[in-house]
């Protein structure tokens, strides 16, 4: 089977993970995935993380994936919100990933689709539902 191919443009990037594995974007070609840019020390990133779990549960097997890219913030506190918080994605850290995304605030995600099209980009705080609504849609016509 050949390999799936996307283009993420500008938002493509690799990133070592808190695990010590180095992640692209380009990875998840073929895959439904939401980059989420994030800090421990940020509370609406704190309250989204519970929606996202419960997401990542029921959609992973349907091709669904998160990359956390933390930022102004340090390993010791990335990897204890992680045990915390039951976080089972690849995290990282890489502050520059802000100017790359133009990203406003915290947190802020961004849906891309199996070819790398952004389908939707959430700036501050995500309701588990309106990520749900966007999943099932994604989900229900393929």
């Amino acid at each position: 089977m050949p390999k799936a191919i996307a283009n993420y443009g500008r938002y493509s990037f690799s990133l070592r993970t808190i695990d010590g594995k180095t992640v692209r974007l380009s990875d998840y070609a073929g895959k439904v995935v939401l980059v989420n840019i994030w800090a421990p020390w940020c509370e609406p990133c704190k309250r989204e993380t519970e929606g996202f779990a419960k997401l990542y549960r029921e959609f992973h097997s349907k091709g669904f994936y998160i990359v956390g890219i933390a930022v102004q913030t340090t390993e010791g506190s990335v990897r204890s919100f992680m045990q915390s918080n039951h976080v089972v994605w690849s995290i990282g850290i890489k502050d520059e990933i802000t100017n790359l995304y133009r990203a406003v605030g915290l947190p802020q995600s961004y849906l891309f689709d199996r070819d790398g099209s952004l389908i939707k980009e959430f700036v501050g705080y995500t309701a588990q539902e309106a990520l749900r609504q966007q999943l099932e849609l994604i989900f229900e016509s393929r």
